[in-house]
């Protein structure tokens, strides 16, 4: 630029402009059709069969800066970036354009289920399940177009090419009563044990993401999975209030079309290189970068597979009728799990992400002995193990209150013991709980409820807690816990209240029949999320709450 006054090519962040307070216009039309049907046959057997297909339409649009035109701006000099921008404000809206785009998809689902009873034991009759089921997901022709009144070279007509994933899937399900009512024994009310398998044949259509210039080559991928996969349960009753109940099973989970997708440089809905992201480097004295990027899918990835374990209290006492209260303890092992890490996550850890961060070769009389960062690639990355143990707690409690109603007041929450996961193929287990910045879980989570109900009336009061969580911190960057103050977020707790009156069929206008008039508070006390340095892309707040802070509903509809 001729008016750089320091004869160096220097960083410059684009201050906001009106650009930025351009409204986006976005529909979504979603059209659904199901039916099915419900036959019984004879000896108790019963056949189900049902269709649903559901068509997903959206459409979005703007007005939006395209940044490999402001660089021209700022060489040719019609831009001068080196004054004070709040008294000489910097209009870019001469470098802009109106997009629009499109994302139509469509999915088909076909099952065929068959139920009855098989022999009879002492207990009673184990119970059978048979059923087929044909699943396909696509992604339709979908656009994404740019027009730039003043510089039309730069207009875009990129066109996303269809994808899709078929899955044809068979399973059988026994349920087997070996102790019940008729045969009864001390101290074993109920038993009865359950076993099911499920095979799956799963068959993805993928290839070249799009194409912006028309007949251009295009490669179409596809790939065959298959799995059998089984489950086991057991559930015990020694006395009618109380029941235990245990399970086993395994998992395989394909990827779906859109992680087959080729990573791209700059992302997927940005033009050219000129996308940046902002990464704090910590081997330059953790100094604020914004660097090129690739991100996106990854056509290597390998199907997820998995293994669980469970072991379950469910007890109704009969001293306090309508209480209902539910511990489980779960553990699940996976492999092959596909992640997508930041680019603060590969740059903190580029030991562990070889050739994923790039570096321009280091000046002479550099002090740090490593040049900046030019490229970080966070596509998506496969082949980790992840295993985590937690304990879930429930409790209902519902109860007629005279002729005022009935009350119900619930609580449930959440406690993970551990949520251990590489990072990279190469990099030994990690807890990250608590470590929300680096894809972690919460450790502790619930919601309290408290809820009335009286004829057509409907009241509900939901209080969501967020326990405390941890500051970014990984692999030595202390940037984040100085600029925040201090190492933890606060925990956090937000109050939603709902009002609902309901018309049953049988009202005396056929227009109010069936109709649900449903009012309702987020946030009733207006509570503001607190600070948490690491999400600038949400403004400084924490992911758990809210900056649009109280937001009031109203929704209407109507069952045929």
């Amino acid at each position: 630029n001729p008016s750089n006054p320091f004869q160096q090519s220097v960083w410059v962040t684009r201050p906001p402009s009106v650009a930025d307070e351009r409204e986006m216009h976005v529909s979504n039309e979603i059209t659904r059709v199901t039916g099915g049907v419900i036959v019984d046959l004879p000896k108790d057997w019963q056949l189900e069969s049902d269709y649903t297909w559901t068509r997903n339409k959206a459409v979005f649009g703007s007005f939006g800066l395209f940044f490999d035109t402001i660089p021209q701006g700022i060489t040719s000099g019609a831009i001068n970036p080196f004054l004070d921008t709040l008294a000489n404000p910097v209009d870019l809206n001469y470098y802009g354009g109106n997009y629009l785009g499109t994302s139509p998809s469509q999915l088909d689902n076909v099952a065929l289920r068959v139920t009855g009873p098989l022999g009879h034991l002492p207990a009673g009759s184990p119970m059978l399940s048979l059923g087929l089921e044909y699943r396909e997901e696509s992604m339709r022709h979908a656009s994404y177009l740019w027009n730039f009144a003043n510089f039309p070279s730069s207009n875009l007509n990129r066109q996303y090419l269809p994808k899709s994933q078929q899955v044809l899937s068979a399973y059988a399900e026994m349920k087997i009563p070996l102790i019940s009512k008729a045969n009864r024994v001390p101290l074993v009310h109920e038993l009865d044990l359950q076993l099911s398998a499920r095979t799956e044949r799963f068959d993805v259509k993928t290839g070249t993401t799009y194409i912006e210039t028309p007949g251009a080559a295009v490669v179409d991928e596809s790939v065959e999975y298959s799995s059998t996969n089984p489950t086991i349960g057991l559930r015990y009753k020694p006395i009618e209030q109380l029941m235990f109940r245990a399970s086993y099973a395994t998992g395989f989970l394909p990827p779906d079309y859109s992680q087959f997708l080729a990573p791209t440089l700059g992302g997927t809905d940005t033009r050219g290189p000129s996308a940046t992201v902002n990464v704090i480097d910590p081997l330059r004295g953790n100094e604020l970068v914004a660097t090129q990027f690739i991100s996106g899918g990854n056509p290597d990835i390998k199907p997820q597979e998995s293994t669980s374990w469970s072991l379950g209290v469910v007890w109704t006492p009969p001293f306090l009728e309508g209480l209902r209260a539910n511990l489980e303890w779960y553990r699940l092992e996976l492999e092959n799990v596909a992640t997508r890490p930041t680019a603060q996550q590969i740059v903190t850890l580029a030991n562990q992400f070889p050739n994923r961060v790039q570096r321009a070769a280091a000046l002479p009389g550099d002090p740090y002995g490593v040049g900046r960062i030019t490229l970080v690639d966070f596509s998506l990355l496969g082949a980790n193990r992840l295993q985590t143990e937690g304990f879930d707690l429930s409790l209902d409690y519902q109860v007629p209150v005279m002729d005022w109603g009935t009350l119900r007041l619930s609580a449930s929450g959440t406690l993970i013991r551990y949520f251990e996961r590489q990072a990279s193929i190469v990099a030994p287990l990690q807890d990250v709980t608590n470590q929300i910045a680096y894809d972690g879980p919460l450790e502790r989570k619930g919601n309290f409820g408290i809820g009335w109900s009286k004829d057509a009336w409907k009241v509900d009061w939901t209080m969501s807690y967020f326990g405390s969580y941890e500051q970014y911190a990984v692999g030595g960057v202390t940037a984040y816990v100085q600029a925040q103050g201090s190492r933890t977020i606060p925990s956090q707790s937000y109050h939603d209240v709902v009002f609902t009156y309901g018309w049953d069929e049988d009202a005396s206008s056929s227009l109010l029949s069936g109709v649900t008039l449903q009012f309702g508070v987020n946030n009733v006390f207006d509570k503001v999320p607190p600070l948490d340095v690491f999400y600038s892309s949400s403004s400084y707040y924490s992911p758990f709450g809210d900056p649009r802070l109280r937001e009031y509903r109203l929704s209407l509809s109507k069952r045929f």
